[in-house]
């Protein structure tokens, strides 16, 4: 990156000097890497106070991902991570499932709340039948026994570690909308859905795990005492991501939860911040931080982003820009360009069309400019100062 100036500088005080485009638009990937282990296919992360699954499913199918917020109670949080990672599924490895003695309310609840269509029943473990809308479509009395109801007979299933090819084939060949997967002793492993094999088709660009589900992460209270066991209940829930933030992360108080956090956690991804000096990113760095926010109102975004870069890049640290009104100025190509690897959104409320503008805005920047990847933008952008 070549520098010309870089003190007091706001966004709107830089430009980004064009270079060759030697590419097609076509040929421009947004693909940005914020750890080994989280790569997310468009550089946007949405962290509105009011976040909860239905927007952080909207994130994570366009390629992003959503910060489930902390203000709602930890039981509500934990319920919100598991909807997200629930509603995309390559194979489901710890479907739900419900007994026979349980009631058909219980099953209607379960589908509401977690918008699926059907619930396999087991017994001891094995799979004894599955109950659908399908099943439940005339029934007038939900106090009704689900096995009352269930289909039982000639249910089909396949053996676990079937390729979703093959599970395509059969829920095909059958007309069957879930699939089960059973091992020899007939007990539930797993289940292929239809809807989830649809949704892969539907959001070819949803940033997944490697289960095939989709990503989310959370944002930890660490004001409260049993912070690290709700931590700790998140992971357990396949949260991939968790955030611990505040508007000046530089304090005393901040670094030594922080501490524990991470010492606790080791292999978490864990996202800390917000700070804006060289100073602070050297100490979160060497609390274990690898995903660092950078973001203070009153100090000039441009400079804060472009001085923690040139750290950061030799210590393998990736920034995310995190400044109100990302987005109102059409600032990403800049805020990219300064050094950050993603930038958060959480002054505005978005809908799937408008990621879509804003990363097709990207796109046609970045072949004007000659960049064509993050990676290129952070290498080799030439910023200059407006006069």
């Amino acid at each position: 990156m070549k520098l010309l100036y870089e003190n007091n500088l706001k966004l709107k005080d830089i430009e980004i000097v064009p270079s060759l485009s030697d590419f097609s638009l076509e040929e421009i990937d947004i693909k940005t890497k914020l750890s080994e282990n989280l790569i997310l296919n468009i550089p946007i992360i949405f962290s509105h106070s009011d976040t909860k699954s239905d927007m952080a499913i909207l994130m994570a199918r366009c390629g992003g991902i959503g910060v489930i917020n902390k203000k709602i109670s930890y039981e509500e949080q934990i319920l919100e991570v598991d909807k997200v990672k629930r509603s995309q599924n390559g194979v489901i490895s710890n479907p739900f499932y419900l007994s026979p003695n349980n009631y058909l309310y219980e099953a209607e609840k379960l589908m509401h709340d977690y918008k699926i269509s059907g619930v396999p029943i087991c017994e001891a473990k094995k799979l004894i039948g599955i109950i659908t809308n399908r099943d439940m479509r005339f029934e007038n009395d939900y106090s009704k026994k689900i096995y009352e109801v269930m289909t039982k007979d000639d249910l089909i299933t396949a053996p676990e570690g079937i390729n979703l090819d093959q599970a395509q084939e059969i829920l095909k060949k059958y007309k069957i909308e879930k699939l089960p997967l059973v091992n020899d002793k007939y007990h539930l492993k797993g289940l292929i859905t239809t809807k989830d094999l649809e949704k892969q088709i539907k959001y070819p660009d949803a940033a997944l795990d490697s289960q095939g589900r989709l990503l989310v992460a959370a944002s930890i209270n660490y004001c409260n005492d049993n912070f690290i066991e709700h931590a700790a209940n998140l992971l357990n829930s396949s949260c991939d991501v968790l955030v611990m933030d505040n508007i000046h992360a530089y304090t005393s108080n901040f670094m030594k939860k922080l501490k524990d956090l991470s010492n606790t956690f080791p292999k978490a991804i864990i996202v800390a911040g917000n700070i804006t000096t060289t100073d602070a990113l050297k100490d979160l760095f060497k609390i274990g931080v690898r995903i660092i926010k950078i973001g203070f109102k009153k100090i000039p975004h441009a400079s804060s982003l472009l001085n923690c870069y040139k750290l950061a890049e030799k210590n393998d640290v990736f920034l995310i820009s995190s400044f109100k009104n990302n987005f109102i100025n059409n600032n990403l190509l800049k805020i990219l360009s300064c050094g950050a690897s993603a930038c958060e959104i959480k002054d505005v409320t978005l809908n799937r069309n408008d990621i879509k503008i804003m990363t097709e805005r990207l796109k046609k920047e970045m072949f004007y400019t000659g960049r064509k990847n993050i990676t290129d933008l952070h290498k080799n952008s030439e910023i200059i100062i407006k006069k």
